[in-house]
């Protein structure tokens, strides 16, 4: 049997391998071969049967007929005729390599290629935490990916140049601005998904419920220009988030037990950078005061400019919305629900807004 996978499939699939839950393919992803897409196929007589479509051998979820396995395919002729898959057919010419095999028979989406199909399903947010998830050295779960464990120190599979340098030839369709807009917000080297949340929110537009504060440095090691005999700091400290050319930086840490020793190290070599914990973010409004004394500092000490980032905050309107999508990005159960409340809130002021447009074309 041959079968190829992509979107949310694929990623399933990858995030199995990368945090080691991938019972026939321990290989780090990044050593694996890449293919270009062929059709599905198997032993003569056979059927596509919902055990075939079935991705539980590598760690995933069994398919359903509500959550089919994504299947790709190069032709409408191979489409799977099964209440169990969903085919997508690339007619079109893909960049060489734009699948990976697990040599168990199973292909899915590259890193690059996924991170365009996921564009098509998710929101901007959701999207910028999916590509510091392939830039960065953590996995989520492949089963529960908003609370189930993470993998943490694992390699990256791909990089925010990669990425670009994917999109550029996949070409101009419909769904590579939306992919090219959240790779903008997207940084490399991120280490946990709690510090990928920070970076997005601080790097993602203000119409995305983000500050605009980005580009960004992430865990980037800074020397120590002098290092007193005997001491037993590290000759290197790493900031987890610096405001690219600037010194301002955030060092997320999730236990609420700060490196004061750490932070100050930092201070002395020029870079103010604030120490954050959870409740900065799970409690209301917490955010938003956050990036107010970010927007102090990088005004004072660097001269930016930070009018987008200040009226994003002052504003009520974004505020209701930047909340509940803080709040939908977090690793807690009642993040659905906020997500759907951001949904439904969104939904009706496009509405209110398409009433009046109409409005004005009948005056």
């Amino acid at each position: 049997m041959q079968l190829t996978v992509n979107g949310s499939s694929a990623l399933a699939v990858l995030r199995a391998i990368r945090s080691g839950k991938c019972p026939v393919c321990d290989a780090c992803p990044g050593t694996l071969a890449r293919r270009n897409l062929t059709a599905p196929a198997l032993d003569e007589g056979a059927k596509w049967t919902r055990g075939r479509l079935d991705l539980s051998a590598f760690g995933v979820a069994p398919a359903s007929k509500q959550h089919p396995t994504h299947v790709a395919v190069p032709t409408a002729a191979t489409r799977i005729r099964s209440p169990y898959a969903r085919s997508t057919c690339y007619t079109r010419e893909l960049p060489q390599g734009s699948f990976v095999d697990t040599g168990a028979g199973l292909l899915f989406s590259s890193p690059e290629l996924l991170f365009i199909e996921m564009s098509k399903v998710m929101d901007p947010a959701a999207l910028a935490l999916l590509g510091y998830e392939l830039c960065g050295t953590f996995s989520r779960d492949p089963v529960n990916p908003r609370v189930g464990d993470v993998t943490l120190d694992v390699e990256p599979v791909t990089s925010v140049a990669r990425i670009a340098a994917y999109l550029k030839a996949y070409g101009g369709k419909l769904s590579v601005p939306r992919a090219r807009a959240a790779l903008s917000s997207i940084a490399d080297n991120a280490w946990s998904p709690m510090e990928a949340v920070v970076a997005a929110l601080m790097s993602l537009p203000v119409t995305d419920c983000g500050y605009g504060l980005g580009p960004l440095v992430l865990n980037q090691r800074i020397s120590a220009r002098t290092q007193e005999a005997g001491s037993r700091a590290p000759a290197t400290r790493v900031p987890d988030i610096l405001v690219s050319g600037s010194t301002v930086g955030i060092n997320y840490d999730g236990h609420g037990l700060l490196d004061l020793d750490g932070l100050t190290e930092l201070a002395a070599e020029g870079l103010l950078v604030l120490p954050v914990t959870s409740e900065d973010l799970f409690s209301p409004g917490a955010a938003d005061a956050l990036m107010s004394v970010v927007c102090d500092l990088l005004e004072q000490r660097d001269g930016r400019d930070v009018s987008q980032a200040r009226a994003a905050i002052a504003s009520r309107v974004l505020r209701q919305r930047r909340q509940l999508r803080v709040w939908s990005l977090l690793p807690w159960d009642d993040a659905e629900s906020y997500a759907r409340e951001l949904v439904a809130l969104e939904r009706r002021a496009t509405e209110r807004e398409r009433i009046g447009e109409c409005e004005l074309r009948l005056m």
